[in-house]
């Protein structure tokens, strides 16, 4: 039987090794095949402005990955971009953290995309969810389009700008928060995809990873996430979901990011998805 520190770092390796494939044939969005379970099956209407049919300004990138694989330090890259500083420079950081608080508010949970599902206060409605987080995206998109320069534009949205500490929407990590409801707290890209479907912008991923002893090592001696031998079972259900989730839209993967490889040519897709040329 494979031990689950070896079935991690497996998994890990097969995640990215697989999905390297489709690293130069990226296309447009075609939309996910299914929706969460909580996310009514009504169309959205809105009445924010966008950009001519078919276009986006914006490009929206959410970073996957365990807890302890860079969130942190992929969110300190973006800040430093040219991307980024550009939307400092014009207050459209506010307006991004919107769509942070959209997908998880932990504050209130019920209220948002990811976090909804670990709400313990009422059950989320998802047609409100997904109408206000659709909102917001269009909304960006259209501040992005309106600065009238190079296009299109990286938005990270697992950046802290604006968000002290993350205490709104955290690092938006698999998992995300801790408590007894840790295992629901992790993204999902197919409800994620419906709502630039609906929006009508461009979105990808980028999966970052890192050898799970040194994940391991992170979470439960740098930092007490929780014993070891549960995080070793939490971090393998996540990657089982996370396995799914990446099969499910293998074309909207931005760039892999291995945490601690030093190789430069490695990072150029991840440097161009964090906003730098």
């Amino acid at each position: 039987m494979m031990r689950l520190t070896d079935r991690l770092l497996f998994t890990l390796f097969l995640l990215c090794g697989i999905t390297n494939m489709w690293l130069h044939s990226l296309i447009p969005i075609q939309g996910p095949a299914m929706s969460v379970a909580f996310l009514a099956n009504v169309p959205i209407k809105t009445n924010a402005m966008t950009p001519e049919e078919g276009s986006s300004a914006a490009v929206f990138v959410l970073a996957v990955g365990l807890e302890g694989t860079g969130h942190d330090l992929l969110s300190h890259l973006y800040e430093l971009s040219p991307s980024s500083q550009l939307l400092l420079r014009h207050n459209i950081t506010q307006d991004i953290l919107n769509i942070r608080s959209s997908l998880y508010n932990h504050r209130a949970r019920e209220k948002a995309l990811f976090s909804g599902p670990s709400s313990e206060k009422r059950a989320p409605n998802g047609t409100e969810i997904m109408g206000n987080l659709v909102r917001n995206l269009q909304n960006v998109n259209y501040l992005v389009h309106s600065l009238n320069q190079d296009l299109p534009l990286s938005v990270f949205l697992n950046s802290l700008h604006g968000d002290s500490y993350g205490s709104i929407a955290g690092m938006m990590s698999y998992p995300n928060f801790p408590g007894p409801s840790k295992a629901l707290q992790y993204p999902d890209l197919i409800s994620f995809y419906k709502a630039c479907d609906l929006a009508n912008v461009t979105c990808k991923h980028i999966l970052s990873y890192r050898n799970p002893y040194e994940v391991i090592r992170s979470t439960t001696m740098n930092r007490e996430f929780g014993k070891k031998y549960l995080q070793i079972h939490l971090y393998s259900t996540m990657l089982d979901i996370l396995y799914v989730q990446l099969f499910e839209f293998p074309n909207h993967l931005g760039a892999c990011f291995e945490y601690g490889n030093r190789h430069a040519g490695a990072n150029v897709a991840l440097g161009k998805g964090l906003g730098w040329d």
